[in-house]
């Protein structure tokens, strides 16, 4: 084998593990007063996220009066950790920062490197 050819495998086996690192962080906002069919889209898409191995901030944003009452924030980041824990795990822990909270989730399972071997294993059977 020619030292061309060695190079050129080489920067393509780099290429595709760089390619398997990239996790690209999706933010998703929320407001303590949001609606039941709102809330369900914004949870989809969270959702979604988390199953293409994707973390995902949330934060909730709390504007005028909403700030005397924190506890309304901290009540629906609650409700969407129960609603994704089967699916995504805490990163960190809930950060109140100001008129918002915020915080990470991350999905359940293998990184993405792990998933992938999985699945070209399978196509090599």
């Amino acid at each position: 084998m020619d030292y061309g050819k060695y190079l050129y495998r080489q920067n393509k086996k780099h290429r595709k593990e760089r390619q398997r690192q990239r996790h690209t962080l999706k933010e998703m906002k929320f407001y303590p007063k949001i609606e039941a069919h709102d809330y369900e889209t914004k949870l989809r898409h969270i959702t979604r996220f988390l199953n293409e191995h994707n973390p995902v901030r949330i934060q909730i944003w709390m504007r005028g009066r909403e700030k005397v009452h924190p506890e309304l924030a901290e009540k629906l980041a609650k409700r969407i950790l129960k609603d994704t824990g089967d699916i995504s795990k805490l990163q960190g822990e809930l950060k109140p920062i100001n008129h918002r909270v915020q915080f990470q989730l991350m999905p359940k399972g293998g990184n993405i490197a792990q998933i992938e071997n999985e699945g070209s294993s399978k196509k090599e059977i």
